[in-house]
């Protein structure tokens, strides 16, 4: 509303589609290129009580409305996704999408007395869609070389080698069981994806929930910090590889109260306009085996950058309200004072 404050106009808008599915994420992006952003919202599969529904892509109007055109796009695949983002993969000129899809069967390793000592779950495949140019996709994971197997939480895109080509990144859950995280590097001109996971020490087997992306030690190149059950990884891009910093830099967050701290969303964004790049973390329960009990609310984290090697945990200073169940965060100037603000889901 331009003063502080916002009014809900999702019916308004054209969004009543979602009323009767579980949405998990979102993600906007101009898919023609005419100026407004289109919104792409992904969902949770059936089994859990609710309606088994493909992901959703709204048609931005340019009036304040959005059209459901999922179906004549060609995005029905129903699974259980949880993150998307978009990329132009064939650098054509137009954006492409890119879905991470969670677990389809869950598989849990029994000992011989019953107890769960490991996972096994069945995956779904991503997806990955190539945009044709006429508000319609195309199924394009085989053809482009991407497989895409793990539990994905969420995935990103950048240019970590600064060829000029986005590159693709997919950070999965339960990565010592089913399939670690995984970085594909584009081959523009070439219209194919390479997986160099395991030659950029990427190839983290962790609990992967989400990541932030930026260039923490202002040396030209991304680096990429990457949350999970337990200790999270600050991955630094050290000449063409990576290299866990988490514990030189202050950034580990193993611990909340009792139990692991369990991280999720996360970003890096400068919060006090010194130049420098800071870090949240959202921490918040999750049920799970007793090998890795978390505390029902915890501290979400903010951590302070400068010039020094490691960060500074401003969190009991800075963070009102903090000790909550969290899962989703976003940074952006919403009333336009010059300051970056921060929401938490």
């Amino acid at each position: 509303n331009g003063d502080g404050t916002f009014t809900n106009v999702i019916f308004e808008a054209g969004f009543l589609p979602t009323a009767d599915a579980n949405t998990i994420g979102v993600t906007t992006g101009d898919i023609d290129n005419d100026g407004y952003r289109e919104v792409f919202v992904t969902t949770q599969n059936a089994g859990f009580g609710i309606n088994h529904v493909p992901n959703f892509l709204f048609y931005n109007n340019g009036d304040g409305t959005f059209t459901d055109i999922t179906e004549s796009a060609g995005l029905t695949e129903a699974k259980w996704a949880h993150s998307a983002t978009w990329f132009d993969a064939d650098l054509d000129g137009d954006i492409d999408l890119y879905v991470g899809n969670y677990i389809e069967q869950n598989n849990v390793i029994l000992d011989e007395f019953n107890n769960p000592v490991g996972f096994d779950h069945d995956c779904y495949a991503n997806d990955l869609y190539l945009n044709n140019g006429d508000l319609t996709f195309t199924q394009s994971m085989d053809s482009l070389g991407v497989s895409g197997l793990g539990c994905t939480l969420a995935v990103a895109c950048s240019d970590y080698d600064r060829d000029g080509d986005a590159d693709l990144l997919e950070v999965n859950d339960f990565g010592e069981w089913v399939e670690p995280n995984q970085v594909w590097r584009n081959n523009y001109p070439e219209n194919s994806l390479t997986n160099v996971s395991q030659e950029l020490d990427l190839d983290l087997q962790i609990y992967g929930m989400g990541v932030a992306i930026g260039d923490v030690d202002e040396d030209l190149d991304l680096d990429y910090y990457f949350t999970n059950i337990g200790a999270n990884a600050l991955m630094l891009q050290q000449q063409g590889n990576f290299e866990d910093l988490s514990e030189l830099m202050a950034v580990s967050d193993t611990v909340s109260g009792s139990g692991y701290a369990v991280g999720w969303g996360t970003c890096f964004f400068d919060f006090n306009n010194d130049t420098y790049l800071d870090l949240f973390v959202s921490n918040g329960h999750i049920s799970s085996v007793n090998w890795l009990a978390n505390e029902f609310y915890q501290e979400n984290k903010l951590f302070q950058g400068g010039d020094q090697a490691a960060f500074s945990d401003v969190s009991a200073t800075e963070l009102p309200s903090n000790d909550l169940r969290s899962r989703g965060a976003a940074y952006g100037d919403f009333n336009n004072d010059g300051s970056l603000d921060f929401g938490v889901m």
